[in-house]
């Protein structure tokens, strides 16, 4: 079954783009999606998911969550400065489907509903819980250059994405993306 959402690219983002983000490092990184005991909770939107990883490689391709209830945190072996994991710094990168083919809602359906003060448990596969709490929801173009929110911070944040708006099909992509940002509480 394919997906009803292409998920972006790091060409969207610009990341690697002359001026934009930070050059690639290395290359041979392995992409492919790998699971982890970790787990993703939004108790307001009704979100409790396992998380997956996966390695952007040097191409700056963040690739798509296997599934209609699958949520990736994304890591940036080839792009210091990028990411970050829960609880142990930086800024973690996380996305998930808004829908699935045919018709289904996803894991992110409701992520559009974030609001400010909105709480976000991230339960790691060693047992440590991390709490965040969004600080700003965005809605912005799906080819805009977001490389910026990407960048791994002090003190540690999260950005959720995922695709909204209108979907093309002949394209498989949405027009935009919500993206929901949080700082890390305890």
């Amino acid at each position: 079954m394919r997906y009803l959402i292409a998920f972006f690219v790091a060409a969207a983002l610009s990341i690697g783009a002359a001026g934009a983000g930070p050059a690639p490092v290395h290359a041979d990184v392995d992409t492919n999606l790998y699971g982890t005991g970790d787990e993703l909770v939004i108790p307001g939107l009704s979100i409790d998911a396992p998380v997956n990883t996966r390695n952007v490689g040097e191409d700056g391709k963040m690739g798509d969550p296997a599934g209609k209830d699958d949520v990736v945190r994304y890591d940036f072996p080839s792009f210091p400065g990028l990411g970050g994991y829960p609880g142990s710094g930086g800024t973690a990168v996380i996305g998930g489907h808004v829908d699935y083919h045919p018709n289904f809602e996803a894991v992110f359906w409701t992520l559009r509903q974030s609001y400010k003060g909105m709480e976000i448990d991230y339960y790691r596969g060693d047992g440590i819980l991390v709490k965040y709490v969004v600080d700003w929801v965005s809605t912005s173009a799906g080819d805009d250059d977001i490389s910026q929110y990407l960048v791994a911070t002090d003190p540690e944040g999260m950005v959720l994405i995922s695709c909204e708006g209108s979907f093309d099909p002949a394209t498989r992509h949405y027009n935009n993306r919500t993206m929901v940002h949080a700082v890390r509480v305890a």
